[in-house]
């Protein structure tokens, strides 16, 4: 089980790299603040409703149930500089992630998701322990970050090379049993690629 929160904040103060004070700079009918999106999802529900204050910054918060507090109530000015807040929240059972909302000049192509041509099998087999490799082609791709349900990958994140050639490292956990694994590829311009798998551990 899981609680989501996905927020986004015109804050006044410099938080977000902005100037100190915006009041005076903010267009008629403009007014600082949040919006955000409270959810729980069911089952593997990966999809979330998305709200956005462009060009700020976009935030997520999952939380196990109940291990975050109330996420309804907190206010704007712990989400509008959410970093303090976020480091008195424990370790486990909690995932935080903030993402810069694109933006395309007049004239200029989109950024595009980058396409996954190769992938590992949607079942991937191996012993307790293992460094089991997961390699990929995604061409336009700069970046790709893995996740799991079990065990754990050996580096926060892999640099994808020019040709868009990208193996992942992941360690199988010490006991037996099912993970379900998640790998992300992004092309550094607001594009990006999720893929899923299954992994089956004797």
């Amino acid at each position: 089980g899981s609680e989501v929160l996905l927020w986004s904040c015109l804050p006044i103060t410099g938080s977000a790299g902005l100037a100190p004070d915006l009041r005076g700079a903010l267009p008629p009918g403009v007014e600082p603040g949040c919006v955000r999106h409270h959810q729980v999802p069911v089952d593997e529900q990966v999809v979330v409703q998305g709200v956005a204050v462009a060009p700020l910054p976009v935030w997520m918060l999952a939380c196990a149930p109940g291990l975050c507090g109330d996420l309804q109530g907190v206010d704007d000015a712990q989400l509008e500089d959410p970093l303090d807040w976020l480091t008195e929240l424990p370790v486990s059972g909690v995932s935080a992630a903030s993402r810069a909302a694109p933006l395309h000049m007049e004239g200029e192509e989109p950024a595009l998701n980058p396409p996954i041509e190769e992938s590992p099998p949607l079942l991937v087999e191996g012993a307790t322990g293992q460094v089991i490799p997961l390699s990929f082609l995604a061409p336009g791709a700069q970046i790709a970050f893995g996740y799991t349900t079990a065990g754990g990958f050996s580096m926060p994140s892999y640099d994808v090379s020019s040709e868009g050639r990208v193996a992942l490292s992941w360690v199988a956990p010490e006991e037996p049993g099912a993970a379900r694994l998640y790998v992300v590829v992004e092309d550094g311009r607001g594009g990006s690629t999720l893929w899923r798998g299954d992994a089956a551990i004797r």
